[in-house]
Parts: structure tokens; sequence; C-alpha cells
């Protein structure tokens, strides 16, 4: 299977996984997708899904148009982080979206996340970056609400041994890199 999104920041090729919907007369629905075959694209972060595999699965009460409420999410990109919304609600308010829940990202190698998301997308407009390390782990819970544009979030990021160096054991510092 090969994708490619109209303005061209999503690619993908030879993908493939599993997907399931259910939905329920009493307005339940659930939906699980994994993604464990082929290499994707998005922007300048390249994943190869048979060693990143994406999944995501989720839980909800849809009310018809209006929105869904008791939304519940898991969804990681094996092995660098997982994320779960817990007490998420989505409604349309007029015009706008309003929308609220608590995120909760599990114990992640910062490393990991480091390399795939920033460092090795960035290297090639900031060649400074290539032998920038991270190393720690991190946690976080985050509740949110909104309306539209407008967000109030509030939560705990927990880092645990965590550093950022040149690759040689330096300390990071703003000037050795831009």
């Amino acid at each position: 299977l090969g994708l490619a999104s109209p303005d061209g920041r999503i690619l993908a090729q030879e993908g493939g996984g599993r997907f399931a919907l259910r939905l329920r007369e009493n307005g339940t629905a659930s939906l699980d997708l994994d993604l464990d075959r082929g290499e994707a694209l998005v922007d300048t972060v390249y994943l190869d899904l048979r060693q990143a595999p994406i999944h995501l699965e989720g839980t909800g009460t849809l009310e018809g148009t209006a929105g869904v409420r008791n939304l519940a999410l898991q969804a990681g990109i094996a092995p660098h982080f997982r994320v779960e919304l817990a007490g998420g609600a989505l409604a349309r308010e007029g015009e706008a979206w309003r929308y609220s829940g608590t995120l909760r990202f599990g114990e992640m190698d910062l490393g990991a996340v480091f390399a795939t998301f920033v460092r090795d997308p960035l290297s090639a407009a900031l060649p400074t970056m290539r032998g920038l390390e991270v190393s720690g782990t991190g946690s976080s819970e985050v509740e949110f609400s909104g309306a539209g544009s407008d967000l109030d979030v509030r939560g705990a990021i927990s880092l645990t041994r965590a550093s950022l160096s040149d690759g040689h054991g330096t300390p990071w510092s703003r000037g050795s890199i831009w």
C-alpha cells in the first residue's frame, strides 16, 4: 500500500496493519489501529514501521453530530513513547469545538525520542545538531481544556537523569549549536 497526502507532507510505502471500527446502537464506539509494516515519512520524520509500529485504540460515546464523551485513547510509537487520553470530551459549540481531557505520557527514553523526532529530522538544516545526544527518561501528566484555538493546560513533567551533550560528554550550550 502506498500513500501520499495532497501536499506531500505525508508519504508511506508498503504499509500494512490492522484497522477495526465498531459502532453500537447505544452510541458507544471503539477503534483499533495497528500499523506494523512499511515505511512512513511525515514532514522530515522517518519511521520504519517494522521497527517502530504505530498503535491506537480508543473508546467513546457518540452524541450524534454534537460530539463524543467518555473518550479514552491509548496510542504509541514503540519503542519511543506511549500516551493515554482519559476523560476526553469533544463537542461542537456553534462554529468552535470544545475539548478536554487528561494526557499521560508513560516513561519514555528521551534519547530515542530526541533522535527520531528532533535531531535526525533537523540535522540536514542544522548540521551542528548531528552530534547532539540526549539521555534519561521522562514522563508527564497534563490536563487540558479549550474551545477553538483557546487552550488551557496544566500538569507536570518528570525527567530522570536527563542530559543534553555534544556526543563527546561535553554539556550542550546554546552557542555550540546555532
